[in-house]
């Protein structure tokens, strides 16, 4: 799919998206950034493979998450995310994701997940259904 057979809404989603795995990013990106200027208050959160109950369900204080996303950042000395496929439908972008990492104890990785983000009409996420094995991320709980 070009850029030229795209809405406006999903250009925004796609640049919107883009910036999410730049803040996701460590070292160089934030936590807070992430969580509080990408993700809607209202914001459903289930990482599909790991649990049948959702992280985050829409209406929870988005602290949780902001524990876990700076558990995440303390744990790596870098995690890096690059997207293999994006695709954007309406008001939802699929993404197919390689992360590169480090532990913060130097174990090196690979591994690789997927996502679908919905995004509300100011272009934060409202769900966020990810399907990730556990490794190395579970070590990360918050």
């Amino acid at each position: 799919m070009t850029e030229n057979n795209l809405t406006p809404r999903e250009v925004t989603n796609l640049k919107r998206t883009d910036e999410w795995a730049e803040q996701w990013n460590i070292p160089t990106g934030s936590s807070e950034t992430l969580v509080n200027e990408y993700y809607a208050d209202n914001t459903e959160i289930h990482a599909i493979l790991q649990s049948s109950r959702p992280m985050l369900k829409a209406g929870d204080d988005k602290a949780k998450l902001m524990a876990f996303e700076k558990a995440g950042a303390k744990a790596m000395k870098s995690r890096t995310m690059t997207f293999i496929k994006k695709i954007a439908q309406g008001d939802t972008v699929a993404v197919q994701v390689e992360v590169d990492y480090v532990t913060s104890d130097g174990r090196a990785g690979v591994d690789w997940f997927a996502a679908f983000l919905t995004f509300d009409d100011d272009g934060r996420i409202t769900v966020d259904h990810t399907f990730m094995r556990n490794r190395p991320f579970s070590e990360l709980k918050g």
